[in-house]
């Protein structure tokens, strides 16, 4: 299989850096993402269709996201105490 690759960087941790030092470890990590990347353009994501929806009947009753974020605030600040 011909596969053309492109090398971008992305954050890992210490541990998995260490895993990732030969060419092969390397294409076999980025074929994965790349699958997983993949699943995610043709798989609806529920959760994410959930939280438009939400977000939609938030808009439609005159809620804007600041609004929204800062009720989940006050909410996780109520939770802490």
């Amino acid at each position: 299989m011909n596969r053309n690759y492109i090398n971008v960087q992305i954050p890992v941790s210490p541990e998995t850096a260490s895993r990732l030092q030969s060419d092969t470890a390397r294409k076999r990590a980025g074929d994965m993402v790349s699958a997983l990347l993949a699943i995610g353009q043709t798989e609806p994501d529920p959760l994410r269709e959930l939280l438009t929806a939400i977000k939609q009947d938030a808009g439609r009753h005159g809620l804007t996201d600041i609004m929204v974020d800062d009720a989940l605030a006050a909410l996780n600040a109520e939770r802490r105490i």
